[in-house]
């Protein structure tokens, strides 16, 4: 919930890092069934098509479990049978790119928070121990451009190293600890593991991958042993989908907030607006991994009206997973008395008391500094109050016209 237009002003660089990685992230994830559910239908035709024929045109031996294919069938028998074969093994390597493709944007997103931290502290340039030799700075007309070429230089060797690794050098150069308290860890490791066995290995299982995961502590399926591969299914997909979410915001935040204390509002609107859109999105597990974690370790916001906002964001998230209780719980942790009216209305409807809010409704009027009239469509947190007669009369009183109760986009105005 943010509760104003922000003056434009110049892009913080973590959060052009952030929501690129999750534009990135999220485009696969729309495409992933598309493609592998058109594969499948290719796959299920020319597996069909190749039974079909055999069954047709050749005779089963059921002694030796195989068909007899006629000589003057035998082409026939190859194409379609190659067509079987292809449609099946492009579901399972375009399946396995995607998971690549996953991983290498967060590839490329360690690299963009490493700039930020560079341009933040460039000491920790100074202490690199990458040298120049005179000839290489011959090679640049400015000093900047030297400075430049080192750090693309130190992005370029991290990255090279395992993912463990790349958090280590988080932690070392920023004195911070990042895995801690991080449950979504093992299932990084192993998402990545998997994934150098995708480009490394055709997706079969090595030893290493066995003892990566070993010392990780990480839940492997019973009896997996190196040889096996290792599939990819939709349910695998979207796990790694929301620990590669997860890793990356909590990541962004915890860096953000320690590397510039002075610019809390842009990282509590960045956590505001992304959580908002897993809301929106009713990607409610992920949203309450998000506010569980910001509960925890976000101890400062930039004002008392954001944080009551983000509350309420996160009390509405165990309403939509019908844990009533804590969102009460939530709610009533706070005396809103003193709050501004579209607070007290945002504790009201997730309380069920529609009178209360059609009552702060009526306060707002039609202040649209407060709330545009059609933010009560747009935002989830009113989704069940404007099917009300209290929200349909007072909402006819203020604004003289029906309200058109309808699923919408979200704004970045949210509650």
């Amino acid at each position: 919930m943010t509760d104003k237009s922000k003056i434009e002003q110049k892009p913080n660089p973590f959060d052009e890092a952030i929501d690129s990685f999750l534009n990135n992230i999220e485009s696969l994830r729309s495409t992933f069934p598309l493609i592998i559910g058109i594969l499948q239908i290719q796959k299920n035709k020319t597996v069909d098509a190749h039974s079909k024929f055999l069954q047709k045109d050749c005779e089963y031996v059921e002694a030796e479990e195989h068909y007899l294919i006629k000589p003057e069938n035998s082409r026939k028998n190859f194409k379609l049978k190659k067509a079987a074969t292809n449609s099946q093994l492009a579901e399972k390597i375009l399946a396995r790119n995607f998971i690549v493709s996953l991983v290498s944007q967060f590839d490329t997103y360690i690299g963009d928070l490493m700039r930020c931290v560079f341009e933040i502290k460039p000491h920790i340039i100074d202490a690199s121990e990458r040298k120049l030799t005179y000839s290489d700075l011959k090679a640049f007309d400015t000093i900047d451009n030297a400075q430049e070429y080192i750090v693309e230089k130190e992005i370029e060797s991290v990255l090279r190293d395992s993912h463990s690794e790349q958090f280590s050098w988080f932690e070392k150069k920023l004195s911070l600890k990042l895995r801690a308290d991080l449950p979504a860890w093992k299932g990084f490791v192993e998402l990545t593991q998997r994934r150098n066995l995708f480009v490394h290995n055709d997706g079969k299982v090595s030893t290493q991958y066995l003892n990566v995961c070993k010392d990780h502590k990480v839940e492997l399926p019973e009896g997996i042993k190196p040889g096996d591969n290792l599939p990819v299914s939709q349910d695998y997909f979207e796990k790694a989908f929301d620990c590669l979410f997860e890793i990356s915001l909590k990541l962004n935040q915890v860096l953000r907030r320690n590397l510039e204390p002075t610019k809390v509002e842009q990282a509590d609107d960045s956590f505001m607006n992304i959580t908002f859109e897993l809301i929106q999105n009713k990607q409610y597990e992920l949203a309450k991994v998000m506010f569980e974690f910001e509960d925890k370790y976000i101890r400062k916001y930039s004002n008392q009206d954001t944080e009551l906002r983000i509350l309420l964001n996160r009390a509405q998230t165990y309403k939509w997973l019908d844990e009533s209780e804590k969102c009460k719980e939530i709610i009533n942790s706070r005396d809103w008395s003193a709050c501004g009216e579209i607070l007290k209305m945002g504790s009201f409807v997730l309380l069920g008391e529609f009178t209360s809010a059609a009552e702060s409704m009526k306060l707002i009027g039609d202040n649209e500094k407060v709330i545009h009239k059609s933010s009560y469509t747009d935002w989830p947190i009113f989704k069940e109050f404007i099917e009300t007669d209290e929200f349909k009369t007072a909402f006819k009183e203020i604004y003289k016209t029906e309200a058109e109760v309808k699923e919408k986009n979200a704004t970045q105005q949210n509650l």
